[in-house]
């Protein structure tokens, strides 16, 4: 029974299933009461429920006037025509009660919109990309939002191509303008795995080494004694050797436009001197270098303290360097384009997110890539066309000892790394395990193409044919789980939070929206009770801390792993949002995982920042050895526009002992601590959102004048 009062009159109906004759009792105290009830009682089918449109045959025979200023009970008759909404179908498509129109879809998916109702004679619809159904307008009677929604004849064939997220919203009425009724409001969210597309790149079969400049003085292959390449070699210039000693293998062709070096090498294949020169590869540089960009951008260096672990990047484009500090561990989960330099220092591990499967992840440099001793690259699977990373850098060959891409010596396995310097050369040093190498030239002919020091292995395999980003990059631009912190200092009943980012250009009320960990049943309601000050709206570029504040099942592992989820309804009757799966065990006392920058792809555990911009590691841990370069209409920089530590030494963790604010409360404000009374180490957060660093000194400093 649908019930309403007001202070001067009420009102009861039992509303049929279909169509039929329903008693309306209406409690008056007059006339004007009467006709008040039965106005209110037509707004509440019209507009309060838009549950159908109707025709109200009020039966006064029996009463034909209310003279008295008496209560009296009046039995009035109303003919209910209750108008079915539209169906939205698709191939594979959920239950039409549903919100969710359809997940995990991809490619170019039909939505076509139908009604069986005989009453329903047009169907008007509004929609639009995302999926947050608040952003869309509602659809009404004969108000199409544009040429191609609204007013199409039932009977006539509806259907819309969708191939990103979109919110459909579709009623069905009985004529064609705004007199028509109505019937409710079908809403479907159809979510699609947007992937930025992945694109072929064409490898030659077998081709291990190539150099393949235009310059016949300097596109040289050079190697040293005890170098084996399970593959072909070819060079564009001469295939030589330097030194003395033997050893050197080539177990597949050589080929050069030049001469080669027959008596310092032994070759299992066919030897051809004097072949056309050849190019390198497309591997679509601009189109990576974009799908970077549009993971998120980071206005500055990233650079991450000996030891850190847990770090996730990609896609994402970084303006400065990207420098690993030595014992770091990273997985890539997508593009990485940066404008700097790339440092990888030792003991580093660079893993493939197993979500990008048998293909390339990239990493796309401006600047120079140096790697250092005991780096790993570990890509998906093993074999013939497994995962790997293909490592681009676009400068320019160095002068010296120097190169565009500089493998250092000793013990370091690359081989599920492809070297790939698209405008210079590349030095790997001694006792290195390559998978593929590719360079076009030199600065001269004694400083060659590619040039390989005793003991490199390369172990060339079939190389991947396709590169593909693995993150959904549009889920950048929507709500966001922005950081979370699993095992507070103190309880977890009580302390544990997720902060939620909202990357779109509209405010958000996540009011009744539901966390989950990984287990169904396990909820935790946002409500005014467990957030701070009691809002629940996220404004643009903005975020929301949402506490567990003492609830019983929604609980984050400290050990063993488990995952954060949002829907903006209980499962069931809501979709999706956003998700974080974490991996790391035991989870350190008071270590959040984190997006640097905020909203952007990239993970990592720095220590809680509740409510306030998410720490980056860069700034003052820079370190420019090197002039950035900006080829074409970018001047030169040759120092850095901030303060720089130009040492760096392993830092020891510093835990924080202070006690994460309540949901009421705000977080308690430090005072900036004076220049000459910091000890050191020790960690100083920035407050200003724009400058937003992580600064780890090892002897007392000012804070930088300059922020990034």
């Amino acid at each position: 029974m649908i019930q309403h009062s007001n202070p001067i009159n009420n009102f009861d109906i039992i509303p049929p299933r279909k169509r039929g004759n329903v008693r309306v009792r209406i409690l008056a105290t007059s006339q004007s009461n009467f006709v008040s009830s039965s106005n209110s009682f037509g707004t509440l089918f019209k507009r309060g429920f838009k549950m159908t449109a109707m025709t109200l045959v009020i039966m006064l025979s029996a009463v034909p006037f209310l003279s008295a200023y008496e209560a009296h009970i009046i039995n009035v008759t109303a003919e209910i025509a209750f108008i079915e909404p539209p169906i939205l179908t698709l191939p594979g498509a959920v239950d039409n009660n549903s919100l969710i129109g359809g997940t995990g879809l991809a490619g170019t998916v039909d939505v076509v919109m139908t009604d069986d109702d005989p009453d329903a004679t047009y169907i008007f619809y509004t929609y639009g990309s995302g999926l947050n159904p608040s952003t869309i307008p509602d659809p009404v009677c004969g108000e199409p939002n544009d040429a191609d929604g609204g007013g199409d004849l039932k009977t006539e064939l509806i259907q819309l191509s969708l191939t990103s997220d979109t919110v459909i919203k579709a009623i069905a009425c009985d004529g064609a303008d705004g007199l028509a009724h109505e019937s409710i409001i079908n809403t479907k969210v159809y979510d699609f795995d947007v992937l930025c597309p992945p694109t072929d790149v064409v490898f030659p079969t077998n081709l291990a080494v190539l150099a393949a400049g235009d310059n016949p003085t300097n596109d040289d292959f050079i190697a040293s004694a005890n170098i084996i390449i399970n593959g072909d070699l070819r060079s564009n210039n001469d295939i030589t050797a330097s030194g003395g000693g033997a050893n050197r293998n080539i177990n597949g062709n050589a080929t050069a436009s030049g001469a080669v070096s027959v008596a310092n090498y032994i070759i299992s294949g066919s030897t051809t001197q004097g072949a056309p020169t050849t190019t390198l590869p497309d591997v679509q540089i601009p189109t990576w270098q974009a799908n970077a960009q549009a993971g998120g951008t980071v206005n500055g260096s990233f650079v991450f303290p000996n030891g850190t672990s847990g770090i996730e990047l990609g896609p994402t484009e970084i303006m400065g360097n990207l420098v690993f500090n030595g014992s770091n561990s990273v997985t890539f989960a997508g593009p990485v384009y940066v404008h700097g330099n790339l440092v990888i220092e030792q003991n580093t591990t660079l893993t493939q997110d197993p979500a990008l499967g048998n293909n390339f992840v990239t990493i796309i440099v401006d600047g120079t890539i140096d790697i250092d001793n005991n780096v790993n690259f570990v890509g998906n699977g093993s074999g013939d066309g497994s995962g790997a990373f293909l490592l681009i850098s676009t400068a320019a060959a160095q002068a010296g000892d120097n190169a565009a891409i500089e493998i250092s010596n000793d013990n370091s396995d690359l081989g599920d790394a492809v070297l790939y310097a698209s405008n210079g050369d590349i030095h790997i040093n001694a006792n290195r395990v390559v998978l593929a190498v590719f360079a076009t030239h030199g600065t001269s002919a004694t400083n060659a193409a590619i040039d390989f020091e005793s003991n490199v292995t390369v172990n060339y395999r079939e190389l991947p044919d396709q590169i593909v980003c693995g993150e959904e990059i549009d889920t950048l631009n929507q709500l966001l789980i922005n950081e979370f912190l699993p095992n507070p200092t103190g309880s977890d009943i009580d302390g544990e939070f997720v902060e939620l980012y909202n990357g779109t250009n509209a405010s958000i009320d996540v009011n009744n929206y539901v966390l989950y960990d990984n287990n169904d049943a396990n909820e935790l309601i946002i409500s005014t009770a467990n957030v701070v000050a009691g809002v629940t709206t996220v404004d643009p570029g903005e975020r929301l801390v949402v506490y567990r504040d003492g609830d019983a099942d929604f609980e984050l592992n400290n050990s063993g792993g488990d995952t954060v989820r949002l829907y903006n309804a209980a499962i069931g009757l809501g979709i999706l949002i956003d998700q974080k799966v974490y991996t790391y065990s035991p989870v350190p006392d008071n270590k959040s995982f984190s997006r640097v920058p905020d909203g952007t792809a990239n993970w990592i555990d720095p220590d809680p920042t509740p409510g306030d911009p998410n720490l980056e590691f860069f700034s003052t841990n820079l370190r420019l050895t090197d002039p950035i370069v900006y080829e074409n209409s970018e001047p030169e920089y040759s120092e850095p526009a901030m303060s720089v530590v130009t040492e760096l030494e392993p830092e020891p963790e510093v835990e924080s002992t202070e006690t994460e604010p309540g949901p009421q409360s705000e977080p308690e404000s430090q005072p900036e601590p004076e220049p000459e009374s910091v000890p050191a180490p020790e960690t100083i957060e920035s407050t200003d959102p724009e400058q937003n660093s992580a600064v780890l000194p090892e002897e007392p400093v000012e804070e930088p004048e300059d922020a990034i």
